[in-house]
């Protein structure tokens, strides 16, 4: 009867004949059917476990990825609702009320952007945003009652919130841009 075994011990025998002194094939002992299976199986093993390798990178990817758009998201959420406070200013609006509204704004966009603030696709946007706030808070200052005046004649119905609607406008549209191209990000990103 013909097997592998017979074939691989006959052809090795004249090759290796005077290295084994007991006579017997130097291949014989690999050719025993529990050896090669065990060589199937770590080669089977080591298959399984650079595939595995391969999908845990891939599946760090897509966390990583997953975790960019968490972020990018609630940056957009944080970013939508400062939006709601500037546009619900008030004829009335009194300039310590603007100034709280303004200084609080600020902190959280620039504590919101400052991870993605040199990304390429909203460098510019940011960098307009960061400038409308610098020129709010400049305006601001412009309606500061100062003590003397205050005493002698208030300021007029509406002068803080005439000098302020236009610049919280603009920070207001601005943001509504950046979100729009965050949640455009987000979406070509998943």
């Amino acid at each position: 009867m013909f097997t592998l075994f017979s074939f691989f011990a006959d052809t090795a025998s004249p090759i290796v004949g005077g290295l084994n002194a007991s006579g017997s094939s130097f291949f014989a002992p690999l050719l025993h059917v529990d050896f090669l299976v065990t060589v199937l199986i770590g080669i089977a093993g080591l298959i399984f476990s650079i595939k595995a390798f391969h999908e845990a990178r891939s599946a760090k990817r897509a966390a990583l990825a997953a975790g960019r758009g968490v972020k990018l998201q609630t940056i957009v959420i944080e970013l939508t609702e400062i939006t709601q406070e500037l546009d619900g200013i008030y004829q009335e609006l009194e300039y310590s009320d603007a100034r709280e509204l303004l200084t609080d704004a600020s902190r959280r966009i620039r504590r919101q952007l400052a991870p993605i603030q040199n990304d390429s696709d909203v460098v510019n946007v940011i960098a307009d945003l960061f400038t409308m706030l610098d020129n709010a808070r400049v305006g601001l200052t412009q309606v500061r009652p100062s003590p003397a005046s205050a005493v002698i004649t208030p300021a007029p119905a509406g002068s803080v919130f005439n000098a302020m609607d236009g610049h919280f406008s603009g920070i207001s549209a601005k943001l509504a841009e950046l979100t729009g191209l965050l949640e455009k990000r987000t979406i070509e990103h998943t």
